[in-house]
C-alpha cells in the first residue's frame, strides 16, 4: 500500500451541523417549530432541504441557525443569506443562472473580478433581478456551496441507502467511487473557493458533505456492526471520513505517486476496511 495516503497532517475538529441528526437527535429536539416530538417518526434519516430546513421522513423540521455566528470585522459581507428563495421555475432559473455566472468568472478571473455587474452580464439577467436573490457577491458564493453541498450529499445517501444489506467492502468500494467522482466534479467549489473568499469561511464552516451525510454514515456502519471491531464507531467514523477526504483531495490536487483512480479507490477502501475490522 502506497504510504501518500498518509498525508493527514491534523484532524480538525468537525463541527455538528442540525442536518446530520437523525429524527431523535438533539438538534431536531431543539429546532422543530410548533412540532410536538410525538409526532415524529422513531427514527428516520434527515434530508436536508435547505440551510434552515430539514424533513425527516415526510415531516419538515425548520432548524435554528447558529447562535454563535461570530461578528463581522469592519467593511467586511455581514448579510450573506439569499433575499428570497426561488420557489417558481423560472424565479429557480435565474437563481441558478446567478450562482453558476459566479462560479465561471472566479475560477477564469478570480473574485475580485467577480462584481455583481458582471456577475449579472455572463447570467443574461439584470442586475436588479440578482439585487432580488442576493444582496452581494459573496451571499451568491454561499449559496453556490449550500447547493453544491446538498446535492452532492443527496447522491451519497442514496447509494448508502441502497448499500444497506450489502456487505461491508463492496458498499464502502461504491461509496468511495462516488465520493471520488463528486470531488472530481465539484474540486473548485468544495476544495478551493473558500481561499479567494477567506471572509466566507465562518459562516460555512458546517457547510461540507461529510456533516450533511454523517448521520446516513454511522447509520451505514451500524447496519454492517457484525463486520466491525472498532470500540468506539462514532470517533472511527469521524476519523475515516476525514482521512478519505483528505486522500481525494490531496490525490486531485498532487497525485505523488502517479496511481489511477481505480488504484485510488482501491487504497481508501482497503484502508477504511482495514482500520474498521481488524
Amino acid at each position: 500500500m502506497p504510504a501518500w495516503w498518509l498525508h493527514l497532517l491534523w484532524l480538525p475538529h468537525i463541527k455538528a451541523c442540525p442536518h446530520n441528526e437523525l429524527a431523535w437527535g438533539p438538534a431536531h429536539r431543539q429546532a422543530v417549530s410548533e412540532q410536538s416530538i410525538a409526532e415524529l417518526p422513531k427514527w428516520g434519516f434527515c434530508d436536508t432541504i435547505g440551510p434552515s430546513l430539514c424533513k425527516v421522513d415526510g415531516i419538515e423540521l425548520p432548524m435554528t441557525p447558529p447562535a454563535d455566528t461570530p461578528p463581522a470585522a469592519q467593511g467586511e459581507a455581514t448579510d450573506v443569506g439569499r433575499r428570497k428563495n426561488p420557489k417558481q421555475q423560472r424565479a429557480m432559473v435565474t437563481a441558478e443562472a446567478i450562482t453558476q455566472a459566479t462560479e465561471q468568472i472566479i475560477v477564469r478571473e478570480g473574485f475580485q473580478a467577480a462584481t455583481t455587474n458582471r456577475i449579472a452580464e455572463v447570467a443574461g439577467v439584470s442586475v436588479g433581478s440578482l439585487y432580488q436573490y442576493f444582496p452581494n457577491k459573496q451571499a451568491i458564493v454561499k449559496a453556490l456551496i449550500e447547493e453544491t453541498v446538498t446535492k452532492a450529499a443527496a447522491r451519497i445517501r442514496e447509494t448508502l441507502r441502497n448499500s444497506m444489506e450489502e456487505p461491508l467492502e463492496p458498499a464502502l468500494r461504491r461509496v468511495m467511487a462516488l465520493l471520488l467522482e463528486i470531488y472530481k466534479e465539484n474540486h473548485f467549489i468544495l476544495f478551493r473557493i473558500l481561499d479567494q473568499v477567506p471572509e466566507l469561511k465562518k459562516y460555512t464552516s458546517s457547510l461540507s458533505v461529510e456533516n450533511y451525510t454523517h448521520s446516513t454514515n454511522l447509520a451505514f456502519l451500524e447496519q454492517h456492526q457484525a463486520e466491525l471491531k472498532v470500540s468506539d464507531l462514532r470517533t472511527a467514523l469521524l476519523l475515516v471520513e476525514r482521512a478519505t477526504i483528505q486522500n481525494i483531495e490531496y490525490f486531485l490536487a498532487h497525485n505523488p505517486t502517479n496511481i489511477s483512480e481505480e488504484q485510488l479507490i482501491d487504497e481508501v477502501t482497503r484502508m477504511a476496511v482495514n482500520y474498521l475490522t481488524k
